[in-house]
């Protein structure tokens, strides 16, 4: 960048005026001067463009989610997703953020995606379950994404940061159910359900600390699971997630009494009509996972409730096309 060079060209002016200053004159430094008050101007600009990185969440008639919280490692590096400082700097442009729910052997609830530690543990040939650990070996864990290295987070400190918050901020949450089925039936685990079953009770433990639970979300594919949530904390809305055609979602919500569906954007037999009729029935729409100019685009002209992204630009991109439909 240009005025990188400039910089650096003006302190080695600045550097040979203080080693020679004894000779210092205009005509043999005259650039350093006439450099000075471009030189703070440039600053003072570039100052500027960091300013505006620090969006505020815009008022849209679609919340937007902060994918993994603020982005997953594979499309935004800024911080290591699912951790606490990934999600504050979500929240910089972003309504709320999801993140990915597993549970320890100790009945821990931890923010991690992967059903192997490995795909992002710093050490090679690191290859474990987070669901048949303990919490005293999830903590050594470290995890690295290219020159990023952080830790394991708990949901609970999310949960802190919520309460820390004067006004709260939407959470989405994805409970992980996509291990090996061996994983599952392990004779500490009991299998899928009992896993679920365990979980349920301790989010049921953990969000009654949240006063307003109308902006939280489960997105989650297991009918007695939903049921369970709703006994015990009915604020909380769950969402089916499930890999099937949208109308084949919204049928299995209306059957299995879900209050919606996480579905993504492009998924088959999508359109703005089937997701206004779900809409219809009184159930809330979150689609995932558009990055692109493009496709965050499509997947606003869709009209949902709520939009997952990994591009933080996300709610700037459709602002235009929300003023220019009259809203």
């Amino acid at each position: 960048m240009i005025y990188k060079y400039l910089i650096l060209k003006f302190f080695k002016q600045l550097k040979d005026w203080y080693f020679k200053r004894n000779t210092f004159s205009f005509k043999n430094h005259w650039k350093c001067i006439v450099l000075v008050p471009f030189i703070l101007f440039l600053l003072f600009f570039n100052e500027c463009k960091k300013d505006a990185i620090s969006l505020t969440p815009l008022n849209l008639d679609v919340v937007f989610f902060g994918h993994k919280g603020g982005g997953s490692n594979s499309y935004n590096n800024n911080y290591i997703e699912n951790t606490l400082p990934s999600v504050q700097d979500g929240l910089k442009s972003m309504n709320g953020v999801e993140v990915d729910v597993q549970m320890s052997l100790d009945g821990t609830l931890w923010m991690f995606h992967h059903a192997d530690i490995g795909e992002m543990s710093c050490l090679s040939n690191y290859h474990h379950s987070l669901i048949l650990l303990k919490d005293t070996e999830i903590e050594k864990i470290q995890v690295c994404s290219g020159t990023k290295q952080s830790r394991i987070y708990k949901l609970k400190e999310l949960v802190d940061y919520w309460n820390s918050k004067n006004e709260g901020f939407a959470i989405s949450m994805h409970i992980k159910q996509d291990f090996p089925t061996d994983t599952l039936n392990h004779p500490l685990i009991g299998g899928e359900l009992a896993y679920l079953m365990k979980v349920a009770d301790k989010l049921a433990l953990l969000f009654p600390s949240i006063q307003n639970l109308d902006h939280i979300f489960v997105e989650v594919f297991n009918r007695t699971f939903c049921t369970k949530i709703h006994a015990t904390i009915p604020k909380i809305k769950v969402l089916l997630l499930k890999a099937v055609s949208f109308p084949q979602q919204v049928d299995g919500a209306v059957n299995g009494g879900y209050d919606g569906i996480s579905s993504s954007f492009d998924s088959v037999l999508i359109s703005a009509s089937e997701v206004k009729s779900a809409r219809d029935k009184g159930f809330k729409v979150l689609l995932w996972t558009p990055d692109t100019k493009a496709e965050i685009i499509q997947a606003y002209s869709l009209k949902p409730n709520h939009i997952q992204t990994d591009n933080m630009y996300g709610a700037i991109i459709c602002e235009p096309y929300y003023n220019s439909v009259g809203n």
